[in-house]
């Protein structure tokens, strides 16, 4: 039987492709465009955007519901199939894309992350999800007491590594916009968002120190070519990311030249500044996301 970690290396195989093609990369921005928006306008608001707040942004409300009014636009371009009512919702709890029977249904938008008032975890939390249309990903129910090879499982899902190596390339084109080359240890050291510093840094130690981390929980020589590899190619997607998608005045690859039309981004958005100075942390440290604070046995769960 296989186990948890070459179900998701063969599920990956068997899909082999770029990270995302030119369509893919120009769909995924404008629903980050689309979907921050709404967020921008519960922000402005101070409660659930209204429908003609909605509107304006080309969504439908509906109860609590938020319906992309394109959702056609995007349909073809990912590999597992939209919902014709996808949707936004904001809810207590972790953010995420969330799927029924491999349909996925709706994007789930956390408030305790909007009340934080942390616009850039907002952010990259927005593009780790949008992320998931095209690399599959995992989750596990209670982060706090997984086991820390269930932990270091969950993070080594090749779609996992690419969604945190967006969020990562995210951070790091804002703190360091002429900067080309990626460097994971600044973005660990700028940030402040500590949950977020935690588990990005694990990724360093996957990399730089995979055989300390294997003797130290005595997860042999499975977990140490498991963590090497994804530490790798975090640090190899996380470049492409940065090179295709954040830096200012990059070219796109031809294939973006099929673009699904663009929307206008709103003038809240060009107002955020971004810098490790005005960048607050509202996180509890007895909530960090590190492998060593995992001690209690709980199920990973698809998503």
């Amino acid at each position: 039987m296989l186990n948890f970690y070459e179900f998701y290396m063969l599920m990956e195989q068997e899909e082999t492709q770029p990270i995302l093609s030119g369509p893919q990369n120009q769909a995924i921005k404008q629903l980050y465009v689309q979907i921050f928006g709404l967020v921008q306008a519960y922000i402005d608001a101070g409660k659930y955007p209204s429908k003609e707040a909605a509107g304006a942004l080309n969504f439908t409300k509906s109860g609590g519901k938020y319906h992309f009014n394109n959702i056609k636009d995007f349909q073809k371009l990912f590999p597992a199939p939209i919902a014709d009512d996808f949707h936004v919702r904001f809810q207590d709890g972790n953010s995420q894309l969330e799927s029924i029977d491999g349909i996925k249904t709706r994007i789930k938008i956390s408030l305790d992350r909007i009340r934080s008032g942390n616009i850039p975890a907002i952010k990259t939390t927005i593009q780790h999800e949008l992320q998931h249309f095209v690399s599959k990903g995992g989750n596990i129910e209670d982060e706090k007491n997984a086991t820390v090879s269930q932990y270091i499982d969950y993070l080594t899902i090749p779609g996992e590594v690419t969604a945190h190596a967006k969020e990562s390339a995210y951070y790091f084109h804002k703190l360091f916009p002429d900067e080309q080359q990626f460097d994971l240890n600044k973005v660990v050291e700028n940030i402040t968002d500590e949950k977020k510093k935690a588990k990005l840094g694990n990724y360093v130690k996957f990399k730089n120190d995979a055989k300390g981390l294997s003797d130290k929980h005595g997860l042999g020589e499975e977990y140490i070519g498991k963590m090497q590899t994804a530490g790798n190619q975090f640090y190899s997607n996380a470049q492409w990311f940065l090179d295709n998608s954040f830096r200012a005045g990059q070219s796109q690859p031809a294939a973006a030249q099929q673009q699904v039309p663009q929307q206008q981004v709103p003038q809240q958005q060009a107002k955020q500044g971004m810098t490790p100075a005005n960048w607050k942390s509202f996180s509890n440290s007895a909530n960090y996301y590190d492998p060593e604070t995992m001690l209690q046995p709980k199920p990973v769960q698809q998503r």
